[in-house]
């Protein structure tokens, strides 16, 4: 592993991309970059790509490539690029960690390799000291039983900061209660925790510790705005913010499939993209959920306003 580390200040509104497509399921890199340029308009805290949300699992290793090529130059520094690194195999998710660390990244979004049968300690350490050993990025490990099916334990976690390049936690629990104060608790200052779930519960995984969130893309302002707040001490008007925006986020997250396909109509409502294509297999929001989605977007929006963007001049892709 390589001692010296370059690292980022990673907090706050952290958006997790949706990866667009065309209407025949090829990348959409067009698209891609004016979302990413949405983002920064809104004045995100960071930018992450090819987390569960981008669908990076129905992704060629090339396709990656071309996406952390685009938001690498897209976010020219400007922010920290978060990469996922997530894969069915170690040696790839390393391969890949090399040519996002080579293109820029600043730190690296890593859910352990657990998605068929190895699901063992050993193998979860060994995945992790190996990224480690690739490059001087820091790694953020995500901790998603949600979508994995299981979890690391803490004792792993610790034994695993002895000699990694892990630097902070992304938490998915199915409340951000007591078993999340068991993480901030047992790591304090030496393991940050970032939130995830797309942004359901913030204001209370913010009081109870975490630095930052990781939503969908669709609405920044909100996350932005909310974590504002929180950070002036104005708990009561981040919990009421909350609580005006939830029944958006609840219509959301009631699956994966259904956030990523809430997220790409936002988009594509909000003509940052021109489809909203979800690669198969998946499910698509039939015309009752878009009437329902459009209506809660619009109390949304009507609450904190997004900035617009003039996508100027956006390469082919």
């Amino acid at each position: 592993m390589q001692q010296q580390l370059n690292m980022p200040h990673i907090h706050g509104s952290l958006p997790v991309a949706i990866t667009p497509f065309r209407a025949d399921e090829s990348l959409d890199l067009k698209s891609f970059r004016r979302q990413i340029r949405f983002l920064i308009s809104n004045e995100v805290h960071g930018i992450t790509i090819l987390g569960f949300a981008s669908e990076f699992y129905k992704l060629t290793e090339d396709e990656k490539k071309r996406l952390i090529e685009a938001a690498t130059e897209e976010v020219n520094g400007a922010l920290p690029l978060i990469v996922g690194v997530g894969s069915n195999a170690t040696r790839i998710s390393v391969e890949l960690s090399r040519f996002a660390a080579h293109a820029g990244a600043s730190a690296f979004l890593a859910p352990p390799p657990v998605h068929f049968f190895v699901k063992d300690a050993t193998n979860i350490q060994l995945f992790y000291e190996a990224l480690s050993e690739a490059t001087n990025v820091p790694v953020i490990v995500q901790d998603a039983p949600v979508f994995l099916g299981t979890n690391i334990p803490i004792p792993l976690l610790d034994k695993m900061l002895e000699n990694t390049t892990i630097r902070y936690l992304k938490i998915e629990l199915a409340h951000p209660g007591p078993a999340l104060n068991a993480y901030i608790e047992y790591f304090a200052d030496r393991l940050p925790l970032i939130w995830g779930l797309d942004g359901i519960f913030f204001p209370e995984a913010y009081r109870r510790g975490c630095i930052g969130v990781m939503p969908g893309p669709g609405c920044p302002q909100i996350t932005v705005k909310m974590f504002e707040m929180l950070e002036k001490g104005d708990f009561e008007g981040a919990e009421n913010l909350y609580w005006a925006v939830s029944p958006l986020l609840s219509f959301s997250m009631t699956s994966l499939n259904q956030s990523q396909a809430c997220h790409k109509f936002i988009l594509k409502h909000r003509r940052l993209c021109d489809h909203e294509i979800l690669r198969l297999p998946a499910n698509s929001l039939d015309s009752i959920q878009k009437e329902q989605l459009l209506g809660l977007l619009r109390k949304v929006d009507a609450l904190v306003p997004p900035r617009s963007i003039d996508p100027g001049d956006i390469p082919p892709s």
